[in-house]
Order: structure tokens, then C-alpha cells, then sequence
């Protein structure tokens, strides 16, 4: 007797009370079974004795550019409206700070999808649902051709999640990563070759104990190549906690391969109160003619220069600050990032020592692991 309906999160929102009509304007009351603001999906039910028609999945893996595509909704108030266009684009991904939820590629598609058709599917010429209408990119808020909706396959765990969990987990490696302008790339010896990089690590997390650390680059997980930081993230977060996966990455020049165990993803508050067991807390770059203008940086004092120190990490703890120009780490000197992972990663004992100049004075300043 029970009904699922899949939509979106920001649809359902913190709704008190939430209630289904149907395209015969039969109402029912529903109760949310969950949701999920990192992939912008909800779930609710509600029960019915009656028959209800229930819409058929499609393979959203299939759809190629140029399918021709329907989305149904009910755009600015207009209900069971149904508009067509074809798919113009597969795996889009929103810029990291756009807002838009970022653990999910998108199909994007000319239909005119408007305000009203999120929680909506975009169904294939069979009528089969291959998405669910999540957001469009306009400056005037109409549709200008450019939708995007929610793959239906990368729906369909979250839906078992759902009714099992009552949430969507999500896989944790325990790492801050970044993408790498070419000139650091060479500097690492990297290459021209596609991933993430890999600057602190949670001590204790899966990826600490697996071997990974800072200064690794990961070029590909569970066999599948890395483009660049957000699908890092889209990758490791649709990886099941509790299961081991292979991490390929690029150490010291090599290519090396790990295999690790993934744990659950907590919430970001509570990462954010893990900060003292990010090692190390901060990342340095290669000091350009560039960045020597911009933060006014004597010539001659080193090659690498401290860019950013998390709060409350030991680097911070330590009084690392941005701005610190890097010269040895452990007794060594450092004139490249490559050199500087390899002696940070190298160094053994309770305390790391770095010496660093800052306004005109050679310091040393010892981080504790």
C-alpha cells in the first residue's frame, strides 16, 4: 500500500507537512523517508489502497547527446506540463561554489525547464525516467536552454538508502585535496596528467592508514580515472563505507598503488572539530614573480612559500602563518614542492623541524605530528 516519490531536497525543504497530488487531483497526506542536500534528493511516501501508476526507470548510462528528451513538471504554477528538446550535454558538473549540489554529474538538456519543474523527471522517448529536473542556468531565472536534471541511476542507491537508512551515506578518505596549476604539476613531477592533489591528511582516517599522504596526486580510483577535484569528490563519495577500493596516485615521480578501506562520511561539522588531526595543516607553493609581487617577498630567501594554515591544525598550533617562506624542512633544504613532500614525508620522529623566514628573520618551528 505504499507509495514512494522521489524528488528533490530544496522541493521538500523543511517542510512541516507535506502532501502528494496526483495527475487525477487526488491528494494525499505524505511523511518524508529522507533526504539528502549533498545529492539534492527526498523521498517521501504516502498510502493508498487504490492503484496507482508507477513510472519505470530508465538507463540513464545509455543516454547519449542529442536523445531527444521530455521533462514534466509544473513550471510557474502550470500543472502536468510537459515540454521536449534533446539531451545537450552528459556529465556536467557545477563549479564548487555555484551551490548546486556537487556529489552527482548532471545531463543537461535544451528543454525549457523553469521554476516548478524540480523533483520532475526527464523521461526518454519510451516515457522511462533517466533524471529528475534539479536546476537551470539563467541570469534572468527563465529557461534560456540550458537544464540540468539528476541521472536516474545515480539516484538509484540513494533510493535504497532511503528506504533502508533513512539517509544517503556517503564515502570518506579523510584528505584535503586541490587542483595544480601546470607549473606545480612540473614542479612534482606529474606531468600533464590528469587528478587531485592530495596537500593534508586526516591522521588516523582511511587514508592515513592506508598510506596515502601529503604531496600524493590520484590519478585514478576503483580503476577509474580522475579528472580533477570535484569528480575526486563525486568518485570517493559514491564509494560504499566499509569496502576496500584501489587508489592509483603519483608519488616522488612514480606511480604507485594503494588499496583502501572506506569509512562513512560524517557531517562537515564534525570534520570541521577534527582539525588537529589534519597533518599538516597548511599548503605551500612555488614562489613565482607573481606571488613575489603580491605578497612583496624578499628575492633570494627560498623557493616555496606558505599559501594558506587551516585553523586549529598542528601547522597552525605551531605558528606557521601565510606568508612564511620555506627553507629547510628537517635539516634539508627544500627548493621545490616535490623535494618538500619527499623530506616532510621522510622525516621520522615526535616533531618535524622547518626553517622558514619571515620579516627579515630566519626561524625554526617545530610542527608536531
Amino acid at each position: 500500500d505504499k507509495v514512494y516519490v522521489l524528488t528533490n531536497n530544496h522541493v521538500v525543504g523543511e517542510a512541516d507537512e507535506i502532501s502528494v497530488m496526483l495527475n487525477d487531483e487526488s491528494r494525499y497526506t505524505a511523511k518524508l523517508v529522507g533526504r539528502d542536500p549533498k545529492k539534492d534528493l527526498a523521498l517521501v511516501v504516502f498510502e493508498t489502497a487504490e492503484s496507482v501508476p508507477v513510472a519505470e526507470f530508465g538507463d540513464s548510462d545509455t543516454v547519449q547527446v542529442g536523445d531527444i528528451v521530455f521533462a514534466v513538471g509544473n513550471p510557474m504554477g502550470f500543472s502536468s506540463t510537459v515540454t521536449s528538446g534533446i539531451v545537450s550535454a552528459i556529465g556536467r558538473k557545477p563549479l564548487p561554489e555555484s551551490g548546486v549540489a556537487i556529489f552527482t554529474d548532471y545531463i543537461q538538456t535544451d528543454t525549457a525547464i523553469n521554476q516548478g519543474n524540480s523533483g520532475g523527471p526527464l523521461v526518454d522517448i519510451y516515457g522511462r525516467v533517466i533524471g529528475i529536473n534539479t536546476w537551470i542556468s539563467s541570469p534572468s531565472g527563465g529557461s534560456v536552454g540550458l537544464g540540468f536534471t539528476i541521472p536516474i541511476n545515480n539516484a538509484k542507491q540513494a533510493i535504497e538508502d532511503f528506504i533502508t537508512k533513512g539517509k544517503v551515506e556517503y564515502g570518506w578518505l579523510g584528505v584535503n585535496i586541490i587542483d595544480l596549476a601546470d607549473s606545480a604539476k612540473k614542479d612534482l613531477g606529474i606531468g600533464d596528467l590528469n587528478g587531485s592533489f592530495v596537500h593534508n591528511v586526516y591522521k588516523g582516517s582511511p587514508a592515513y592508514k592506508a598510506g596515502i599522504r601529503p604531496g600524493d596526486y590520484i590519478v585514478s580510483v576503483d580503476g577509474k580515472p580522475i579528472q580533477d577535484t570535484t569528480h575526486f569528490l563525486f568518485a570517493v563519495g559514491n564509494l560504499k563505507p566499509g569496502e576496500r577500493y584501489d587508489f592509483e596516485l603519483v608519488r616522488d615521480g612514480k606511480k604507485e598503488k594503494l588499496s583502501v578501506r572506506i569509512a562513512e562520511r560524517k557531517e562537515d561539522q564534525d570534520l570541521a572539530q577534527q582539525a588537529k588531526n589534519l597533518w599538516p595543516g597548511m599548503f605551500v607553493l612555488r614562489i613565482t614573480e607573481d606571488i613575489e609581487k603580491q605578497l612583496d617577498l624578499p628575492k633570494k630567501k627560498g623557493e616555496l612559500v606558505v599559501a594558506r594554515v587551516d585553523n586549529d591544525t598542528p601547522a597552525a598550533v605551531a605558528g606557521i602563518r601565510p606568508g612564511d617562506i620555506v627553507m629547510e624542512v628537517n635539516g634539508q633544504k627544500v627548493t621545490n614542492l616535490r623535494g618538500f613532500y619527499t623530506a616532510l614525508n621522510e622525516a621520522s620522529g615526535r616533531t618535524v623541524l622547518f626553517r622558514i623566514f619571515r620579516q627579515g628573520q630566519e626561524l625554526t618551528v617545530g610542527i608536531d605530528r
